[in-house]
């Protein structure tokens, strides 16, 4: 085995590494949890750069001795700006890196996250956990860490990691690496390349998958460092703002990670079935006088074989992935933990559920041994889930008042959809936030020295100038901003079916979001006792307006729950003059820091001599911005519905009042997303 020698003892190395570090990275060093230490490592492979031991005493950071002299044996060159790969790995150390690893790790290795396609012995879980923590969950960190040390005003450590990773070069084609594989590299490097011709380089599934989180907002939910650069309130708000990336990860990327890892072991069967069945359609040796067999497309594979494919898969990511050394006993024994503790539910579950008179639960003669129990286990588990499940519905339909099937489609809607509600929250949060927290201004006249800046603020003052711009000060909104959305939605029997089930998920996705936003002001103290800045309206028109939610109606789940069970109930015509009559007249007007938008969903052309007048007002007011989103078959139909909303502006474009014509209800819900978040940031900007 190849000897590691700590540098502490080599002296030759320690000019070198003087001759790289520079003082911000020994600021870093300092502010690190317990310090490390480097070691030269020589059993490295000479396409690797070297690796984090984060459960030593002290922590070690190995590195490859060839990165600085390279080989030209070996055909390795000497890496440029090796600093960048110092600074990378002490980031591994840094303490808000080291609890966003922990936070992930116990929220992404458990059981439930195992593709059924993977599970098997419990060895075998146990080399998934260890492919996914580090492939999947290392990613991540090292993406999130390189995020946090190039914060402001870290700008030199910046400046040398993106150099370092620019250095290994961009990649022409991903599809011969995994699928996993290839969606977490081409997440990583799509934060120092150009990715515009991405979907060329990816499988088409991999590509879908990368859009997905990309649109989702996750990448810039967990690279947005900027809540690390000025002080927080209290440590929780800090604990919040790695929640939020946590939640990133394991809502957005986890899910089309799990799925492409499914993928990829379909694609590897059916590759290696096609394989055994063309072998078996040979002819024996020696054999001219028998008949050929006919050629099979394809042969079964033994449960033996599919296992060996995914011990395959799972070996190539593991090696694919950080080299972060062995899990701690901590994460090694998560899975036993698990198992444990459903033991212990399952065994309290039998003790208080008493059988059926006549009915005992049967045993098996076949139950037997470990893989039976344990799948004996997992069945109980999921009936076990299924009853909760049950209970918690009906106690929750009973005290929203709703009926049980609203709340299913509520779940449905949440799980469907997580993605576009993670992207929406992910945009929203950064506004409100930002609108809300103190700020510090830099190099101003009055305040607090900035750190770093002692020697420039005496130079200035035994210059002459006696207030140089050297300072910064605390800085807060004085107002701050509020919403009001008004959803007007078209209930009439036209829109039965999908129409309206994507309304519906439209006006959930807008609440969720919402609501999870406010969790989050909430979380930083940054709400007065009862204030609700985040308002939602629900109006529903058919023959007649029926005021579904308003706006001063909590924003809780009992919301949503309300706007699924009413909105699900169609039939009726067009008429759509009083609903919107009657939200106009809620509306908070001469109040500026409100954001105020009414937004119609509907499938008919309506009534355009009775809505003219309510839009012209809206329009002369310049307060409200008012979007007609019109539904119809083709897009003469659906720009036809825009139009009676539209043809009596004297403004028709730059002004408030807006339209869209979607034709489907895919596109619908989309497209007034995307406008919801395009208004918001305007008057962000303004």
């Amino acid at each position: 085995m190849a000897e590691s020698r700590d540098i502490r003892q080599q002296p030759q190395q320690e000019t070198r590494f003087e001759e790289i570090i520079s003082p911000d990275h020994l600021k870093m060093i300092s502010q690190a949890s317990g310090g490390y230490v480097f070691v030269e490592d020589p059993s490295i492979l000479p396409n690797k750069t070297g690796f984090t031991l984060k459960d030593s005493d002290p922590k070690e950071i190995h590195y490859n001795p060839l990165i600085f002299k390279g080989s030209p044996e070996l055909g390795v060159k000497p890496i440029e700006h090796p600093e960048g790969f110092f600074y990378h790995e002490a980031g591994h150390h840094a303490p808000e890196v080291l609890e966003f690893d922990d936070d992930l790790t116990r929220q992404v290795l458990v059981p439930e996250n195992i593709p059924e396609s993977y599970k098997g012995s419990e060895a075998a879980e146990k080399r998934f956990f260890s492919a996914l923590y580090r492939h999947f969950i290392n990613t991540n960190v090292d993406m999130w860490l390189e995020s946090f040390l190039g914060r402001r005003p870290y700008y030199p450590i910046k400046e040398s990691v993106t150099k370092f990773q620019q250095g290994k070069g961009a990649m022409e084609s991903y599809t011969h690496f995994p699928k996993p594989e290839q969606l977490m590299q081409a997440l990583l490097r799509s934060r120092y390349f150009e990715q515009s011709n991405i979907g060329e380089r990816l499988d088409a599934d991999v590509h879908e998958a990368y859009e997905r989180i990309t649109r989702s907002g996750a990448m810039r939910a967990l690279l947005d460092a900027r809540d690390f650069e000025n002080y927080f309130a209290s440590p929780r708000d800090r604990r919040r703002a790695i929640e939020r990336k946590v939640l990133a990860c394991k809502e957005a990327m986890l899910p089309e990670y799990l799925k492409l890892l499914e993928n990829e072991l379909e694609e590897r069967k059916k590759q290696t079935q096609e394989a055994k069945g063309a072998e078996q359609s040979k002819p024996d040796e020696g054999g001219q006088n028998q008949p050929q067999q006919p050629p099979s497309e394809s042969a079964p594979l033994t449960k033996e074989e599919e296992q060996e494919l995914v011990q395959q898969i799972l070996k190539e990511l593991e090696e694919a992935g950080h080299e972060a050394g062995a899990p701690s006993p901590d994460e090694q024994g998560h899975h036993e933990e698990y198992m444990g503790e459903l033991h212990r539910r399952i065994e309290k579950l039998h003790e208080t559920e008493v059988p059926e008179e006549g009915n005992p639960r049967e045993i098996k003669p076949h139950e037997s041994g470990p893989e039976a129990g344990e799948e004996v286990i997992r069945q109980l588990a999921r009936e076990f889930q299924q009853k909760e499940a049950d209970r918690a519905r009906q106690g929750l339909a009973e005290a929203a008042q709703v009926r049980q099937e609203s709340i299913k489609e509520w779940e449905n809607i949440k799980q469907e959809y997580r993605l576009e509600i993670q992207s929406a929250a992910s945009f929203l949060v950064e506004v409100f936030l930002d609108d809300r927290r103190k700020k510090l201004e830099y190099l101003v006249r009055e305040g607090e020295v900035v750190p770093g800046l002692e020697y420039e603020t005496i130079a200035a003052i035994l210059s002459g100038d006696i207030d140089p711009d050297t300072k910064m000060r605390t800085t807060r909104n004085p107002e701050f901003l509020e919403t009001e959305l008004e959803f007007i939605v078209d209930t009439s029997g036209s829109m039965a079916g999908d129409k309206i089930r994507k309304s519906i998920a439209l006006l959930v996705i807008v609440a969720e979001a919402l609501k999870r936003v406010k969790d989050d002001l909430a979380g930083e103290d940054l709400l007065m006792l009862d204030e609700e800045p985040l308002r939602v309206g629900v109006t529903k028109f058919a023959a007649a307006a029926e005021r579904v939610t308003k706006l001063t109606d909590p924003l809780d789940d009992k919301k949503q729950l309300t706007i699924i069970d009413k909105l699900s109930q169609v039939g009726g015509g067009t008429e759509e003059t009083g609903a919107l009559t009657e939200v106009y007249r809620d509306l908070t007007v001469d109040k500026k820091n409100v954001i105020k938008i009414i937004i119609v969903l509907t499938d008919g052309a309506g009534n355009q001599e009775g809505v003219r007048p309510i839009i012209q007002q809206i329009e002369q007011d310049n307060e409200i911005v008012f979007l007609a989103a019109g539904l119809g078959t083709g897009e003469e139909e659906a720009q036809a519905i825009v139009k009676t909303y539209l043809e009596s502006l004297q403004n028709r474009e730059g002004g408030n009042v807006f339209g869209i014509a979607a034709r489907n209800p895919n596109e619908l819900l989309s497209r007034v997303l995307e406008f919801l978040k395009r208004e918001v940031d305007k008057r962000r900007q303004a």
